[in-house]
């Protein structure tokens, strides 16, 4: 194993100190010789240049730094404060979107709660008319109760008996039905059961055993009555209820025009101030169109130039000299660089077109339809006079293009010397 040298080890100094010879005091004299004292003398003067040249440098790079220290302080003070000005106009912005929609939300919350209590009015309406109504009624019927024969308590057993002697057994004329449109029992004049309707008889039968009573078969025209009554009261309150659904009907659909009608001529008187919402450019906008309104050269309203060769009366053709002059003159505009670019533009347009286009036919004078019947179609036999057409158009064909490709644009027409085309040459 090595043993390792101690990195941090003392030098060995060489004549540090001489042993001094007396027997007693210090062991060393601390006597040095005079080459290490010159030594020493040098060491100290190359330290003392060392230290002016740092202290120079100390000042130096302090001076340097603070410098440094300032620009860059300003520059981050500058930045600082930009950043600072947009995030303050940032966060205005969202104040002022915030409160916009706040103030939406507001409006929104406002108007639902006026729609609210406008409906709430209408159901409240409705539902008093619909109690009018039904007190009408009610108290027609209250009316109609002054006609009723009220039977008094006096005369009450006189009456039950009138009654049950309807329904003794044995009659020859058809009994009537009792109040609830029933055929009841008969009864002979003591009170016993004697016959009993037909829809009756099973229950009549299970509840008394002992019963003799025998099935009532009315004659016709009992049975003719009864359905006859049966009609009467069915038909009677199918007409009420019909009745009352068409009163019903008729308040409501009543109710809602007045209520149109109402708000109609509400909103027809009041006067609509500008909206509070407007921005300034907006009214100036607004205001700007409404003093050039009638101005038909106005900046706002661009017409593209008419181009139709001579389509219609005097209009496309310029008047010239020989041709009459037209009834109607069209006003002299400026030529704009905007309209002669249009007019170029129209021009090539057209011209593109007529290329492309069937010019006669059913099809040329509408706008629309399928291109398919509009464009001019080249036949297979022109296509086939296109060689690279025709050597594609066989089955099983590779298409190429490069030797298109560099018959177009002139790809290998010079040959170098070392056989390298001018396509290969490093640029």
């Amino acid at each position: 194993m090595f043993a390792s040298t101690r990195s941090g080890r003392r030098p060995m100094r060489v004549y540090y100190n001489l042993p001094s010879k007396s027997e007693h005091g210090r062991k060393m004299t601390g006597h040095i010789t005079p080459y290490r004292h010159w030594m020493w003398k040098q060491n100290e003067l190359w330290r003392n240049v060392h230290e002016a040249q740092f202290e120079h440098l100390r000042k130096v790079y302090k001076r340097q730094w603070l410098e440094s220290f300032r620009v860059n302080a300003d520059e981050y003070i500058y930045k600082y404060n930009i950043t600072k000005s947009a995030q303050l106009a940032q966060w205005e912005n969202e104040m002022n979107a915030q409160e916009r929609k706040r103030r939406e939300a507001q409006q929104m919350a406002q108007g639902r709660q006026g729609l609210r209590q406008k409906h709430l009015d209408l159901l409240r309406e409705y539902h008093e008319r619909q109690f009018f109504y039904w007190y009408e009624r009610a108290s027609e019927r209250l009316q109609y109760m002054n006609l009723i024969k009220y039977v008094p308590q006096e005369g009450i057993h006189e009456h039950i008996e009138k009654e049950l002697n309807k329904y003794v057994a044995g009659k020859q004329d058809p009994y009537p039905l009792n109040f609830v449109g029933q055929m009841p029992l008969l009864e002979d004049s003591d009170g016993n059961v004697m016959e009993v309707p037909e829809g009756l008889m099973a229950n009549h039968a299970a509840e008394n055993t002992a019963s003799t009573a025998t099935t009532y078969t009315p004659p016709h025209s009992t049975a003719v009555a009864e359905d006859k009554l049966l009609t009467m009261l069915v038909s009677a309150r199918e007409e009420e209820l019909e009745w009352a659904r068409e009163t019903d009907q008729q308040a409501f659909s009543s109710t809602l025009n007045d209520l149109d009608r109402e708000a109609e001529e509400v909103e027809d008187a009041a006067k609509v101030p500008l909206s509070m919402e407007e921005t300034d450019e907006q009214r100036d906008i607004s205001r700007r169109a409404y003093i050039g309104r009638g101005k038909t050269g106005s900046k706002s309203i661009f017409r593209r130039p008419r181009m139709d060769d001579g389509g219609g009366e005097g209009e496309g053709k310029p008047a010239t000299s020989d041709s009459a002059p037209p009834a109607e003159r069209t006003k002299r505009r400026k030529q704009t660089a905007a309209r002669t670019r249009q007019e170029e533009q129209d021009r090539a347009l057209a011209q593109l077109s007529s290329r492309a286009l069937k010019s006669e036919g059913p099809a040329a004078g509408k706008s629309g339809g399928r291109i398919r019947e509009r464009v001019i179609l080249p036949t297979r036999e022109a296509l086939m006079q296109n060689a690279a057409l025709r050597q594609g158009s066989t089955t099983h064909a590779r298409v190429r293009t490069q030797d298109i490709v560099d018959e177009k644009f002139g790809r290998g027409k010079y040959k170098k010397k070392d056989g390298k085309t001018d396509g290969d040459e490093d640029v």
